[in-house]
């Protein structure tokens, strides 16, 4: 293992195979990555068609597909990717109830090593930077984990959704401001 310390960089097309590797990763532990596909009805080739996704958002919303302005970062270490994050710069209906305004995903073999809470600090610090003063993150009931990262950050817990698959997310406001790398 790299001795070299984890960095936030934007999502770039250097990243497709790092990317290509979490996906296998998550898809070998069940996990499907193919939420976005479902939710939105929208389909790209492999991991450089999601590299093109999100840098597509990067640059301004998508009105005909109902999306928002978002930034993409993924955690590297090395040529290694460790985990993913979106901000999202605007909230819709949908997104108050799940998405919020950060999402992120760590890789199987790399969680419980504190990447999902850097992430987070990082997403809250940007957010800040932009003008938010607070961020809403929406966190599935079962996730125990992601429960912990955003009461690690300062989350204040709003209220629980029933998301129509009939599954709980849990509401928090979390406060932005330049966390120290």
């Amino acid at each position: 293992m790299s001795a070299e310390a984890p960095q936030v960089v934007p999502l770039q097309a250097r990243h497709a195979a790092a990317l290509g590797e979490m996906i296998e990763e998550l898809q070998a532990a069940g996990e499907p990555f193919e939420r976005y596909r479902e939710r939105l009805g929208f389909d790209w080739e492999g991991a450089a068609g999601y590299i093109a996704f999100w840098s597509r958002l990067w640059d301004g919303p998508w009105p005909e597909r109902g999306l928002v302005q978002s930034e993409f970062y993924v955690l590297m270490r090395g040529d290694r990717m460790l985990g993913e994050f979106a901000l999202r710069l605007a909230l819709d209906a949908g997104l108050e109830r799940e998405g919020g305004n950060v999402g992120y995903r760590v890789r199987p073999s790399e969680r419980g090593r504190g990447h999902a809470t850097r992430m987070l600090r990082f997403a809250l610090g940007r957010l800040g930077e932009l003008g938010f003063a607070r961020a809403l993150l929406t966190v599935r009931t079962t996730n125990a984990a992601s429960l912990r990262v955003v009461a690690k950050c300062g989350g204040r817990f709003v209220d629980e959704v029933e998301l129509p698959s009939g599954e709980l997310n849990r509401r928090f406001w979390v406060p932005t401001f330049p966390f120290p790398e």
